[in-house]
């Protein structure tokens, strides 16, 4: 029942941002056009400066185990191909297959899963997800790039130059770079006794951090205000293979190959739990609509996903807990 209520806290306030979000748009409080351009400022500012902070954040790199993030980076990859034939197998459209493709690998980590780990482990759970991040993060946003360049909603055939074109161009993709660039300087100017940290510039760290505030409600209350019913009507098989891929398959087979193959355990595996257990990452449905895939499929699924995991978390977490692997 702990571990039930524990889930449900966590995915809950995602739930009712997303309801409010459904009821400023029925009661027309907000236009539609409001949604739109909150989406376009979401994906091009708020997400890259909430991803460039949580990389940011990190305290040290000198000290990182390289094996857990290696293994991320190895299973985000092996799921990315998990997700490219689950989409060429169910699905003929390639609007839906850019959708699916990405939602299947690419969970909710910066906004949920971090907090999550937290939650389960404390704050060694926090500081291996954390470290996590900067392996994670960048590895689901270039793929999620790729995945809706190749099924692009306007029939065009992909192109290599264009796909790294695109990465280039990713606001997502320039906040978690800013990340990285910012923790080596750190580290290079600790090497040599020189304080190098936004955070002593009191004004700026203070303005990205309530820009980043920001982020995760009006992401959420964004989701809400374009979701729409009838698209669970319309693509409910859809919505089932792809929910039941990213919940339950892609966990299980991520957790049975590290615990298995690799014996991780403790912190390791909460993360794991974090990065591959979480519901479909809030930005997919947003990057979706933005470069021409099926963005009303791609936010059903954050919808969907999220409400799911409230379920899937608490049974995953109730057996790594039984066996003793954390």
């Amino acid at each position: 029942m702990d571990t039930f209520l524990f889930a449900l806290n966590a995915v809950l306030p995602l739930v009712i941002l997303i309801a409010l979000g459904y009821l400023l748009k029925c009661t027309k409080i907000v236009s539609g056009d409001f949604f739109k351009q909150a989406n376009k400022l979401v994906f091009k500012l708020f997400l890259p400066v909430t991803l460039f902070l949580n990389i940011y954040k990190i305290e040290s790199i000198a000290n990182i185990d390289l094996k857990t993030p290696l293994f991320a980076l190895g299973a985000v990859i092996a799921v990315f191909f998990l997700g490219l034939i689950v989409a060429l197998i169910f699905f003929k459209d390639g609007r839906e297959r850019g959708a699916v493709w990405q939602g299947v690998f690419r969970s909710n980590y910066a906004i949920l899963g971090i907090p999550l780990a937290g939650l389960i482990f404390g704050e060694e759970g926090t500081s291996v997800a954390s470290i996590l991040s900067a392996v994670v993060v960048p590895a689901f946003n270039i793929l999620a790039v790729i995945a809706l360049s190749i099924f692009r909603g306007n029939g065009e055939k992909p192109q290599f130059k264009k796909v790294c074109l695109d990465i280039c161009k990713n606001p997502l993709i320039h906040g978690v770079l800013l990340g990285i660039v910012a923790l080596l300087i750190r580290f290079i100017f600790v090497k040599t006794n020189v304080s190098f940290r936004i955070s002593e510039v009191d004004f700026l760290y203070k303005s990205l951090t309530y820009i980043g505030n920001v982020t995760t409600p009006l992401s959420l209350i964004v989701l809400g205000g374009q979701f729409e019913f009838s698209s669970f009507k319309n693509s409910k098989k859809s919505i089932i293979i792809a929910t039941f891929t990213r919940l339950i398959v892609v966990p299980a087979f991520v957790l049975t190959v590290a615990c298995l193959a690799f014996g991780f355990r403790g912190a390791s595996v909460v993360a794991f739990i974090a990065a591959f257990g979480s519901p479909i990452a809030v930005s997919s449905a947003i990057m979706a609509q933005e470069m021409g895939a099926d963005g009303e499929l791609a936010g059903s699924l954050v919808v969907s996903t999220t409400i799911g995991s409230v379920f899937s978390l608490t049974l995953i977490i109730a057996i790594v807990k039984a066996l003793a692997i954390i």
